[in-house]
């Protein structure tokens, strides 16, 4: 049996995820997030639209992953 980690990294890691509609935030249709999942530690990176560039960094505690992010946005 896989561990919940282990499941998490197959189904993120290395995987670009593209923002389907988002009418509260900064990013949009434009924005992609990409992910990196390293032992119990995932970072994101993301660009497009609104944002020029921004960082995501967590960690995976049981169900919940706390996470820190920062962005610029285009001015």
């Amino acid at each position: 049996m896989q561990s919940p980690f282990s499941q998490l990294s197959e189904r993120l890691n290395n995987r670009r995820f593209a923002v389907a509609s988002n009418t509260q935030g900064l990013s949009g249709t434009g924005t992609v997030f990409h992910y990196h999942v390293d032992g119990d530690a995932i970072l994101s990176t993301y660009q497009g639209g609104r944002i020029c560039l921004g960082t995501q960094v967590g960690r995976i505690a049981g169900t919940i992953v706390p996470a820190a992010s920062a962005f610029c946005p285009f001015l």
